[in-house]
This record gives C-alpha cells, sequence and structure tokens, in this order.
C-alpha cells in the first residue's frame, strides 16, 4: 500500500503472513571398520515417534514494512523505514548425533538441542538519497538499529556445529559515494560503522 500524505511525501505500508510446518526424522550410525560391513558401533535416531514435540515445527508469524518518504527536492530525497522480518526456524543435524560415547573433544549433545526456533528482527533505519551534476554525483547515507529476538546464533561442540537462538541487536551507520569523472570511469567510496552484539553465545 502507497499514499501520497502531500506532493513530496509519501507513505508505505506492507504485510506478510508466512506458515511452516516442519517434521525432523533424523538417523546416524557410525561404522565400525573403514569398508563399512562391520554392524555400527552406534546407531541413534532423532524422530517424531521417538521425541514427539521436539521433532516438530509449527509456526505461523507475520512481517512488515512501513516507510515515509520525502523529497526535499528532485535530486534529494529522506526515508524513514521500519521493518518486522522473520527468519524459519529448523533442525540441527549433529556429526556426532546426540548423548554421543564419552570422548576427548566430543561432548555430549542433548536431544533438545537438535531443534532451533524462528529468529525475529525490527529494523529501523533512516537515510538519505542523493543525485547532483546532472547524475555524475551520487551521495547516500544511513544510520540503523536491528534488534533482534531468537537471533540464530551458532557454536562448536567438538567436530558439529549447532545453531541455536540467542538475543541480539546490530546499530550502525554507513556512507556511500559514487563519482563519474568521465564516460567510463565510475569513482566508488564507502564507509560503515557497525556495533553489533550478540548475547550468551
Amino acid at each position: 500500500f502507497e499514499y501520497d500524505i502531500m506532493k513530496d511525501l509519501t507513505f508505505t505500508l506492507g504485510g506478510r503472513w508466512s506458515v511452516e510446518d516442519k517434521v525432523f526424522d533424523f538417523t546416524s550410525n557410525i561404522l565400525g571398520s573403514e569398508d563399512f560391513t562391520s554392524p555400527p558401533l552406534v546407531s541413534y535416531a532423532f524422530n517424531e515417534a521417538l521425541y514427539g514435540g521436539l521433532a516438530q515445527l509449527q509456526k505461523s508469524d507475520w512481517s512488515a514494512r512501513a516507510g515515509l518518504n520525502y523529497h526535499i527536492t528532485d535530486n534529494v530525497m529522506t526515508y524513514l523505514t521500519w521493518n518486522r522480518g522473520i527468519k524459519a526456524g529448523g533442525f540441527n543435524a549433529p556429526l556426532t548425533g546426540f548423548n554421543p560415547p564419552s570422548a576427548p573433544g566430543n561432548p555430549s549433545i542433548e536431544p533438545s538441542v537438535f531443534k532451533f526456533d524462528e529468529e525475529r528482527i525490527a529494523a529501523t533505519e533512516l537515510g538519505v538519497k542523493s543525485e547532483f551534476l546532472n547524475h555524475r554525483l551520487r551521495l547516500n547515507a544511513d544510520v540503523f538499529y536491528y534488534d533482534y529476538k531468537g537471533y540464530q546464533a551458532f557454536n562448536f561442540y567438538g567436530l558439529t556445529q549447532i545453531v541455536f537462538n540467542a538475543p541480539g541487536r546490530v546499530s550502525g551507520g554507513e556512507v556511500q559515494l559514487s563519482v563519474l569523472p568521465m564516460e567510463g570511469l565510475l569513482v566508488d567510496l564507502g564507509a560503515s560503522v557497525l556495533d553489533a552484539v550478540a548475547f550468551d553465545v
């Protein structure tokens, strides 16, 4: 949805509804010989029959965007946007399964670690886009703040990478300058500052 509040000020609104339904069926065998002919030394499974809801992921959620664009002149536009985004959850597939035999560098992994939930972000951005000198000079800049709920971080358990949820935030700003001094030559300059934190990682 887009609406012109006045001649140079436009309001934008959009949304989406998402539904996900996943079932995880995992089986792992550690074989007892290099030719793979011996019976498995260890065999384990993770599925709906054994672990019920831990092997299921059913989620409905919404994402949205709202923004204001204001044209100060024909060549200079400022904007303010707010976005709510989602990233689907899922399941880990540990190389060594869960609760494996005790061994150095191979810690026990609980069944609950197999599943991770969706990631949600609320992102706010304020910026300006501009062009000068008959489109030969372009200057864009913005500042932003991202607030994460259930950020999908990762860590290693022995040789296995495990994705898990944690709160997090990112704030920063960017500046980009593009100059076309002559036909066929484009010069780009850019700089950014970031402050990113993931908690409990």
